[in-house]
């Protein structure tokens, strides 16, 4: 299998960049300091990311609203 030149990675990398531009979003809060480090913390105790645990709550929250 031929290798991807530079500028062909280029391309792939600003295609995928594009498609994430349109249909990828971020949603966040702030809380304060010491909510985040006990965020994190939990986080670690059960094996998992604050992003992919976000993600799953915001995730079931939609399945939830869909199904009324």
């Amino acid at each position: 299998m031929a290798k991807m030149t530079e500028a062909r990675k280029q391309q792939a990398k600003e295609k995928q960049l594009a498609w994430k531009r349109e249909h990828i979003k971020s949603v966040s809060c702030r809380v304060r300091t010491e909510e985040a480090e006990a965020f994190k913390a939990y986080c670690a105790e059960h094996g998992t990311s604050t992003g992919t645990l976000l993600r799953e709550y915001v995730m079931g929250i939609i399945e939830e609203y869909k199904n009324k």
